[in-house]
């Protein structure tokens, strides 16, 4: 299975990688595998190999809801990376681009006004609080 995921571009592995540091306990063992996935084609194609393979595997997400225990766990875990953390802007004439991570102070000068209809592009891995600040403070 990890030479099938190791195939898949925009994925990283770590074998043995402790999962504590990404729940908000701040607790647990480590996962067999965990694999971070930088692309939405990543995290396709290793949902494919995971489905196929049969072997045990856990999606985490922000790891609020997560309680892992000391022993770990004995399959693979898929998680989506930071790369995935953005907001576009898709409609240009809109507004200009923001990061998720900026600030709602710090929202770009351009950014649209009330009223105004916007679409956007959220990358999955967007916490939901960065992106209501953002569009909170367009208004």
């Amino acid at each position: 299975m990890a030479a099938r995921l190791r195939a898949v571009a925009g994925l990283k592995l770590w074998p043995n990688a402790p999962l504590g540091p990404f729940t908000t306990m701040g607790v647990g063992g480590p996962a067999a595998l965990l694999a971070a996935a930088a692309t939405p084609e990543a995290v396709a194609a290793a949902l494919a190999c995971l489905s196929d393979a049969g072997s045990p595997w856990a999606f985490l997400g922000a790891g609020s809801n997560m309680l892992v225990g000391d022993k770990g766990f004995a399959g693979i875990v898929l998680k989506l990376s930071d790369e995935l953390q953005y907001v576009q802007v898709v409609d240009e004439d809109a507004a200009a681009p923001a990061a998720a991570g900026a600030a709602a102070a710090t929202a770009p000068a351009d950014s649209p006004q009330g009223g105004d209809t916007v679409i956007l592009e959220v990358g999955a891995a967007t916490p939901l609080p960065k992106l209501s600040a953002l569009v909170a403070d367009w208004g």
